[in-house]
């Protein structure tokens, strides 16, 4: 009965119907090795990201289900670039698929490294096929730490190259 629900709501979210609550959304089914869970810190309670990423069939549809809510997410910053107006980074929480996502800041005015422990929070959105958090705050929690893991990505395309 529960996948029948899940499916119904789906549905409901496709056509415009139906906004999932943050409950509904942690009780989907993950990966096999990956637990969707709700995190909480001691001052703001935190929403993973890979609870904002993962999507079960991201081949028909890789929009995430928590598009149009405000989150506060935690984790480092593995790239940043500032323009005169605004700055756009990665965050990433953890090595794995699922666990990065992009920010675009025209709000926070924070000067961000490569290194930082951040806090961001704002609201997710969907830009060009896009997952990001458009940030409305940031917070500096710790600098320097290390990077995640690097995961190497390869494609139907790169590994048909390589047989040639």
């Amino acid at each position: 009965m529960k996948k029948i629900f899940t499916i119904f709501s789906i549905f409901l979210l496709v056509v415009g119907l139906y906004c999932p609550t943050l409950a509904e959304v942690s009780s989907l089914s993950a990966p096999a090795g990956n637990k969707v869970t709700k995190a909480t810190s001691s001052a703001t309670e935190t929403t993973p990201i890979y609870n904002i990423q993962y999507v079960e069939t991201p081949a028909s549809n890789d929009s995430s289900l928590l598009v149009g809510q405000t989150v506060t997410v935690s984790g480092i910053v593995t790239g940043y670039v500032k323009a005169s107006s605004y700055s756009k980074y990665y965050v990433q929480e953890e090595t794995g698929s699922w666990h990065g996502i992009y920010v675009y800041d025209n709000k926070s005015g924070a000067t961000l490294s490569v290194g930082d422990q951040v806090n961001v929070t704002g609201s997710i959105a969907e830009y060009f096929g896009l997952t990001e958090l458009m940030a409305t705050s940031v917070e500096v929690t710790s600098s320097g730490n290390t990077l995640p893991e690097p995961v190497k990505i390869t494609s139907a395309l790169t590994e048909a190259k390589k047989a040639f």
